[in-house]
């Protein structure tokens, strides 16, 4: 589900009413499937910025993941902060995935053409791909308003089979080779993530898969 903005703009009063600092996390902003709707930090008023930090990603926007470039818009107390611990963690990307970024900001026309593409794609890839998964025996899902992940809650199979969403992950992958993220890391065992973001001929050979194994 993706929270509409007049219910994040809800959360953010109250925790600024009560001195609460908040991180909103942008990095699938522009990944919201029609008709939701989608809050974007940067169209709060400028005083809000002493309590709000957004958190934006150039990995997911224009699928460069694994060069970790991101980005954060705060105020210069949070920067400073932020400078001295990554300073010591992640430094010096490398240069031209840095010229690649600068590039796409600065044709933001073509670049958002071609975020809509491939939203459009991932869309596609939703619509078949939740029902393909509803039709396994014991997975329930939501249509994800968002990103490109399936969140499938799979709690009716755990027992003598599978012990967990964790048990399950890993015979799913020992078993059929079909790669599942336990939901326990999100919060929510008994749950299974698994992303939409490839072909649909490998989706398709994932649900062929699934369907062997837990038949």
């Amino acid at each position: 589900r993706v929270i509409p903005a007049t219910e994040m703009r809800k959360i953010i009063d109250v925790c600024l009413e009560n001195g609460v600092y908040v991180i909103t996390d942008e990095c699938y902003l522009l990944f919201v499937y029609p008709p939701s709707g989608v809050f974007a930090g940067a169209s709060l008023p400028r005083e809000y910025r002493k309590y709000v930090c957004i958190a934006g990603s150039f990995s997911k926007t224009y699928a460069m993941t694994g060069w970790r470039m991101g980005y954060t818009i705060t105020n210069p107390d949070w920067t400073k902060q932020m400078v001295k611990l990554q300073s010591h963690s992640a430094t010096h990307p490398t240069s031209f995935v840095q010229y690649a970024c600068a590039r796409a900001l600065e044709n933001r026309e073509e670049s958002a053409k071609a975020v809509m593409a491939m939203l459009d794609e991932y869309k596609k890839r939703r619509d078949w791909f939740i029902p393909a998964l509803r039709s396994i025996n014991g997975f329930e899902l939501e249509m994800p308003e968002g990103a490109f992940y399936a969140f499938a809650d799979v709690r009716g199979l755990l027992g003598d089979r599978f012990s967990t969403s964790a048990d399950l992950a890993d015979k799913l992958l020992n078993a059929s080779h079909v790669v599942t993220t336990d939901g326990a890391g999100f919060g929510a065992d008994g749950f299974l993530r698994l992303s939409y973001a490839n072909s649909m001929e490998n989706l398709a050979k994932a649900v062929d898969k699934i369907k062997a194994f837990i038949s």
